[in-house]
């Protein structure tokens, strides 16, 4: 009994020691990142689209590229690059849809002018309609 209580205790003082030893800025340069660079990080994370994974933002999925992407704006953020240049960076390596939201472009122009066009094009018709109708009510 007595030699398994002192091998447990041996154990987790070496479990001890090894997490008091494992600092992360040593292991990793960009795992060091403050706190409002890491608030950047994650806010970055969520504009940008797994390849892979359907609608899922890199801090969503687990993929291995998301990982990588994530790797990639840690490290660029450490070495003090702006979000847009991160972002025109990861565009240009991915394309327009690695963003969840597409810029304004002529190639998105459609993207984002149909809802508008289609939704006064609706108020429109709608608008044809009762005025039809209030004038076939004042003929009959």
């Amino acid at each position: 009994m007595r030699v398994l209580l002192t091998i447990m205790v041996v154990f987790t003082a070496l479990q001890f020691a090894g997490a008091a030893s494992a600092d992360p800025a040593q292991s990793d340069p960009v795992q060091a990142l403050g706190l409002e660079d890491r608030a950047r990080a994650d806010r970055l994370f969520k504009m940008v689209r797994c390849p892979i994974c359907v609608g899922h933002s890199v801090a969503e999925s687990d993929a291995e590229v998301s990982k990588s992407i994530r790797h990639y704006i840690e490290a660029e953020i450490t070495g003090g690059s702006t979000d847009q240049e991160i972002l025109q960076k990861l565009v240009a390596a991915y394309g327009d849809d690695i963003l969840f939201s597409p810029r304004l472009s002529a190639d998105t122009f459609f993207l984002w002018g149909a809802p508008l066009f289609f939704t006064a094009l609706g108020g429109v018709i709608l608008w044809r309609f009762r005025v039809r109708a209030s004038s076939q009510r004042r003929t009959s």
